[in-house]
């Protein structure tokens, strides 16, 4: 067995940028940064792996693979319980609200409000508190702000992701927001999305300009994306791939440049 593929590495490992940022929003700390990718890759393991599982129709072994998607789970709840109760309180969440999105019968993913709802504040809330609470049980400005950012992008990503699996869906008897409202709603959803966390950071922004101008990327970005979804063929996209190609890992790696030079250079 392959851990990497029974535990979907490659399908998370983007998304551990989030907590970095939550970390790097507060201060450089290395043990912080180590302890919290941790965590958030064992959280992280155990909600794709259990995904799988209940997806897969014909299981083997499903004693056995239902232990090993386990593991992850029970030593994120030992590290989390000795590291602080906020972080145990995230762990949980994440774990609960995971599990119920996969579980039979409940399997939650079926219906579009509680898709988009758990993967927007899983991964685009609780892996940034995971990183923020790992150095300071405060919610500043520029954290809270992160936390927009990071929830609508999710929210973005899996809006086109529930787009790309249509098919899949109505197969599966899954009522996800395209099949609901349709690909073009859908779309325009997006696009809408990018204008409200547009408005939104210019408030930010302009509230103090010499502080909270490092959010000046976002809105570079979401008027790339904006673009990108408003120039679509729909006779000819794949929106698998363009999943993959919407500037996430670019928008990323932006801010944990800024934030670096930010805690070394001590700038306000």
């Amino acid at each position: 067995m392959n851990p990497i593929k029974f535990y979907r590495v490659r399908d998370w490992i983007k998304n551990l940028g989030i907590p970095l940022v939550g970390i790097l929003s507060t201060r450089l700390d290395l043990f912080s940064i180590f302890f919290s990718l941790i965590l958030s890759s064992l959280c992280l393991a155990y909600a794709f792996s259990i995904n799988n599982f209940y997806d897969m129709r014909n299981i083997r072994n499903k004693k056995g693979f239902l232990i090993l998607s386990t593991i992850p789970l029970i030593i994120s709840f030992i590290i989390s319980f000795f590291f602080s109760m906020e972080m145990l309180l995230f762990t949980l969440s994440f774990t609960i609200l995971y599990t119920l999105y996969s579980m039979n019968p409940i399997r939650l993913k079926k219906h579009w409000i509680f898709s988009l709802t758990i993967n927007t504040f899983c991964l685009g809330v609780l892996l940034l508190l995971i990183g923020l609470y790992s150095v300071s049980n405060t919610l500043s400005l520029i954290s809270f702000t992160f936390l927009m950012i990071y929830s609508s992008f999710i929210l973005t990503s899996e809006i086109i992701h529930q787009i790309a699996h249509v098919k899949e869906d109505k197969k599966e008897r899954i009522n996800s927001f395209p099949i609901a409202f349709g690909i073009k709603n859908s779309l325009k959803l997006v696009k809408f999305i990018q204008l409200l966390l547009v408005i939104f950071l210019l408030f930010v922004i302009f509230s103090n300009p010499k502080t909270n101008f490092i959010f000046f990327p976002t809105i570079i970005f979401c008027f790339l994306r904006f673009v990108k979804i408003n120039s679509l063929n729909l006779n000819d996209v794949n929106f698998s791939k363009l999943r993959t190609k919407m500037y996430g890992l670019q928008e990323g790696a932006s801010y944990v440049i800024i934030l670096i030079l930010k805690c070394v250079l001590v700038l306000p």
